[in-house]
């Protein structure tokens, strides 16, 4: 069926589900992922900055701001003062690690633990070079170059110049910045390495039987960092797919109306997919347990403490109820709002395409596109609500 007959609904049946990312940083992307839907046709002018300019290293982490949360000396779970890690190992009712020094052993943890946050940073580095260089080839067989929005932005934040469509930093130096980067997460890796290799010459089966026992572990506490890194990577794939297909429809040489007709298309579908998901979310999530007022529990006399707890979380869970109830209804109020402008955005571009004469119609190449294009906001969405609902429910983010 073509693009212009069919209904004017979104298919969501392939909705992308993530498996393996701070509630705060997603709508920092939402934002980035709102600032694509253009189709700019003006070729911006290079600014070349000396490579003698330092890099300000420090405010990388604002691509993945937990990682802050990481890279602490000590992570909070290998701490002293946390029992996890010593109630680990007499679990493991093994011989050979009761054999070593439970302080060694959380030295060794602790080096294990930073080689795998900063071999996941690298391998988001990696993504940004592959896709900035054309290392990686795309499943529709073509070689873009294309550097993401959020290195960008630290770019600009780097070299205190602002990178708007009229200027931007040569390729040159977004290789540079992200190479150099790479190198120094390299480099930390290998000490990481060399360190472990010093703590553990002198234990027998080392390899075997202690490191997979440690690393299990750290792994497990580090499954929030997974979930991030892997959420940032999903947003990297929609944000290159959306520049692919924007670059594939500029190629058709559209008229200045013909283009905003597209951009209205694609701004009311966000709109629209944003809010559906919104609610999608708000259904899910179950009414929360009210936490138990301090200053109650501490009240000297019993009968009168019990009395007050008790009609405080009655009131507590009515007003849960309350609040989710108005959340949901006003919200699904919303989304029918939305729906409606998307609904009739898409009847006038049908409505505009069949009032011309078939030669000056989009043709299957353009129409195609399009609807790529919105299934890929379709998705994008999806994931970032995915994701969204991990940070909400996450129990061991929360801790």
């Amino acid at each position: 069926m073509d693009f212009l007959d069919q209904p004017s609904t979104i298919n969501n049946n392939n909705k992308k589900h993530l498996t393996n990312n701070t509630i705060n940083e997603v709508p920092v992307h939402q934002q980035i992922c709102r600032t694509q839907i253009h189709l700019t046709s003006k070729k911006p002018s290079t600014v070349n900055v000396t490579p003698r300019q330092r890099f300000n290293m420090s405010l990388f982490s604002k691509i993945c701001p937990s990682l802050q949360k990481f890279q602490k000396s000590i992570p909070d779970y290998l701490m002293t003062s946390n029992p996890a890690f010593k109630q680990m190992i007499e679990q493991e009712n093994n011989i050979v690690i009761y054999s070593i020094d439970i302080e060694v052993l959380r030295q060794i943890a602790i080096l294990l633990h930073h080689d795998i946050v900063t071999g996941l940073e690298k391998y988001l580095w990696m993504t940004f070079l592959k896709y900035g260089t054309c290392i990686l080839k795309t499943t529709h067989q073509s070689l873009i170059k294309y550097w993401p929005k959020i290195l960008k932005l630290v770019v600009e934040l780097t070299h205190n110049i602002h990178c708007s469509q009229e200027h931007i930093l040569s390729e040159e130096m977004y290789t540079s910045l992200v190479q150099t980067y790479l190198y120094k997460l390299e480099n930390g890796l290998r000490q990481y390495r060399i360190k472990v290799s010093e703590k553990t010459k002198h234990i027998h089966n080392y390899r075997i039987i202690i490191e997979p026992i440690i690393r299990t572990f750290t792994q497990l506490h580090l499954q929030s960092l997974y979930k991030e890194i892997n959420y940032e990577i999903n947003l990297l794939d929609y944000e290159y797919e959306d520049h692919r297909l924007d670059l594939a429809i500029r190629k058709e040489n559209m008229n200045d109306n013909q283009i905003q007709q597209i951009l209205n298309l694609y701004e009311r579908t966000y709109e629209y997919e944003e809010i559906k998901q919104e609610l999608i979310l708000l259904k899910s999530l179950p009414v929360n347990e009210a936490i138990l007022s301090s200053y109650i529990e501490i009240i000297p006399n019993q009968y009168i403490r019990e009395q007050l707890l008790k009609r405080y979380n009655e009131l507590i869970c009515q007003y849960d109820i309350d609040m989710t109830h108005f959340l949901l209804t006003s919200t699904g109020t919303y989304m029918m709002d939305m729906k409606k402008l998307f609904e009739d955005e898409m009847e006038k571009f049908k409505q505009a395409q069949h009032a011309l004469p078939i030669y000056g119609r989009f043709n299957c190449i353009v129409t195609d596109l399009i609807q790529q294009r919105l299934t890929n906001i379709t998705k994008k969405i999806q994931v970032m609500y995915e994701y969204k609902k991990y940070r909400l429910c996450d129990q061991n983010f929360t801790n």
